[in-house]
């Protein structure tokens, strides 16, 4: 017989004979489960492998180098639209350039919190791994877990792509059907950008545009992979959270189902409450990695919104920037939404604990150990922004309506 062993948690979870390769590999590691996500990191360059550290910041710096020449460009010429009082086009450059700066800024951030990102990971690996052994009530709970999981990689991803591609289709299907059947043929840029200290008809001759346009492409692609990745990636470790408490409380259920010796069911209790103790440090892990960011794109979100909402209503309707505003809801509306759902399971534990079947044990270590499981269950987990604002959807109708106030502000 191959048993896994866990520490002294042979008896927290159900352990059953493994009979195949197949069965034991049903849940398989982050990279093979989520590969959406794991290959938009690793190609955006902020998958935590310890072994390309250098390699990677190397590749930053250059980065940041080949950004500079377009980034300056953009702000000469929202420096130049300020002058002349053209909030059109500083809101869109904006709505462009905010999100392009906050993808260097992530690609710092996981460089920075590499070793707890990759505790995530390591955390996520050891429990499928473990999670192939149990029985089939408990890999049940894990498969809906996972499928849900997946569903919200492939819509984040499908989002993203959506939002950011719009830009490079829209402008190379109006250039090519302008050149084909325009008596007068015109040229559109992905992202329209004056060239520098010249007029504003330069933009379209060559080899300017051909270079921009080139340049706006790539970058486009590279939204894509960095927002996939890295906000994917705290989703995915937000349900990761939530399966755990939902697995604890499973395993103490089955305790008091299955177990009447007394001694035998303090230790189960016992390595239910050290599963419990690792769930509050997996979401401090979570905290510590992705408290930063969630800030950024709190302020973010807010500007993005007004901006957003100033271009299409007060400048010429554009279908990418009603495009581009409902996925800045949608960026915000996840994490918020992913957030409450950890919250809210975090609660919810004390109540599947309350109705685990203790009222049939008389021992008093017993109960109190119960007790005190629920009393912790009552304090919600939240994940926060900046150590100051909870992720909640109190918090994203919030951002809404501050959204909407500065853009009446600056509509006034």
């Amino acid at each position: 017989m191959n048993f896994f062993k866990r520490k002294s948690a042979e008896d927290v979870f159900a352990i059953r004979e493994t009979d195949g390769v197949d069965e034991q590999k049903r849940f398989k590691p982050f990279l093979e489960t989520y590969r959406i996500v794991a290959f938009t990191m690793i190609i955006g360059l902020i998958f935590p492998n310890l072994n390309t550290v250098k390699k990677r910041l190397r590749i930053l710096v250059f980065l940041y180098v080949l950004a500079a020449p377009v980034a300056s460009t953009v702000v000469l010429d929202c420096y130049m639209s300020l002058r002349r009082m053209d909030l059109i086009n500083v809101t869109r450059h904006c709505t462009i350039f905010i999100p392009f700066f906050v993808v260097l800024i992530k690609m710092y951030l996981m460089n920075v919190n590499r070793y707890k990102a990759k505790e995530i990971i390591d955390t996520i690996n050891s429990d499928h791994a473990r999670y192939n052994t149990l029985s089939e009530d408990y890999q049940d709970i894990v498969t809906d877990n996972i499928k849900a999981t997946v569903v919200f990689e492939k819509t984040w991803a499908f989002c993203v792509i959506g939002c950011v591609l719009m830009f490079p289709l829209m402008a190379g299907v109006q250039t090519l059907y302008s050149q084909l059947f325009d008596e007068i043929p015109k040229k559109y840029m992905i992202h329209d950008t004056n060239k520098p200290f010249s007029e504003p008809e330069a933009r379209f001759e060559s080899p300017f545009f051909e270079i921009m346009f080139v340049y706006m492409f790539v970058m486009a692609l590279f939204y894509w992979v960095n927002f996939t990745g890295y906000d994917g990636m705290f989703g995915v470790a937000v349900f990761h959270a939530c399966l755990k408490m939902k697995m604890y409380c499973h395993s103490l259920k089955k305790a008091f189902e299955e177990t009447s010796d007394v001694r035998q069911l303090r230790r189960r209790i016992a390595d239910v409450i050290q599963e419990q103790v690792e769930v509050y440090a997996f979401v401090d892990k979570i905290q510590e990695t992705f408290n930063t960011w969630l800030g950024i794109i709190l302020m973010g979100t807010i500007t993005q919104i007004c901006n957003c909402m100033y271009q299409i209503i007060e400048g010429d309707f554009d279908l990418r920037y009603l495009v581009f505003c409902c996925g800045t809801i949608v960026h915000i509306f996840l994490p918020c939404r992913n957030a409450s759902e950890l919250k809210y399971m975090s609660t919810e534990t004390s109540t599947l604990i309350y109705l685990c079947g203790w009222e049939t044990v008389t021992d008093k270590s017993t109960r109190r150990s119960i007790m005190f499981m629920i009393a912790r269950g009552q304090i919600p987990l939240e994940i926060t922004a900046f150590n100051m604002f909870a992720f909640e959807m109190e918090l994203f109708l919030s951002i809404l309506q501050t959204s909407y106030s500065m853009f009446t502000l600056l509509r006034d």
